[in-house]
């Protein structure tokens, strides 16, 4: 690794294990299968840099920061009942596939539709806006003619 970053020689290394989706400068993507492996080992007593080892990863290598992360982020989502770990690793339990990636695809596609939604009210609400402006100037145009603002005098007939 070179400030931070996995080398060619690293990310070819960490694609062809089982246990990494992905693999990109400066961080890793596991797969559902080994994060449940991993929480199933670590729940039994293991410690998390013999289980990143024995898959390949020695902390030498991807970084012990990078161990100490992934079981934190894992530990939470098995705590908020994400990452169920009862059964197997292929299906994290009750047959379910382990969810946590599926919970943050949900999750970023509802930020999307959001965003979406917000765009189109505020897109909506300056056409309103500016229609209103427009209609202010139009009044304020025809109210400043020559005879606006003047009073008529004292017994005189308008």
């Amino acid at each position: 690794m070179e400030n931070g970053r996995f080398t060619k020689e690293e990310r070819g290394h960490l694609e062809s294990l089982d246990a990494v989706e992905r693999v990109y400068d400066t961080h890793i993507m596991y797969n559902d299968k080994f994060k449940c492996e991993f929480m199933r080992r670590y729940n039994a007593g293991e410690k998390p840099g013999a289980i990143f080892a024995s898959a390949g990863m020695p902390a030498r290598l991807i970084g012990y920061k990078r161990i100490e992360r992934a079981t934190y982020r894992w530990k939470e989502a098995e705590r908020r009942g994400v990452l169920d770990l009862a059964g197997s690793p292929e299906t994290c339990g009750d047959g379910r596939k382990c969810q946590a990636r599926q919970d943050k695809r949900r999750a970023v596609e509802r930020q999307r539709v959001m965003g979406k939604r917000d765009e189109e009210y505020y897109r909506e609400r300056i056409r309103e806006l500016q229609a209103e402006v427009e209609l202010l100037k139009a009044e304020n145009s025809f109210s400043s003619g020559p005879r606006a603002g003047m009073v008529p005098a004292a017994g005189l007939a308008a």
